[in-house]
């Protein structure tokens, strides 16, 4: 899979771009659980942040996102990103 850049999003709406989201989700999923089981919460929350964000720009409101965010921040918000 090719790396890209954030403006990516303007193609959102045709069927590969769709499948594209679905990939990257999936890798960036993967990548989260990984640092989680690892014990890197604080790690975790960047791709985690950067994901629900993308979501944001590609206007899906994506709550599972914001919740696995909210979920690894937990109640210790040094976690979060800088």
């Amino acid at each position: 899979m090719a790396r890209r850049s954030v403006g990516w999003a303007a193609c959102a709406g045709t069927p590969a771009a769709r499948q594209d989201d679905a990939d990257l989700r999936a890798v960036t999923d993967s990548a989260i659980d990984a640092l989680v089981t690892a014990g890197l919460l604080r790690r975790a929350v960047a791709p985690a942040q950067a994901a629900a964000l993308c979501a944001i720009r590609r206007a899906d409101a994506a709550p599972a996102l914001w919740d696995r965010l909210l979920e690894l921040i937990g109640k210790r918000p040094e976690r979060g990103c800088r």
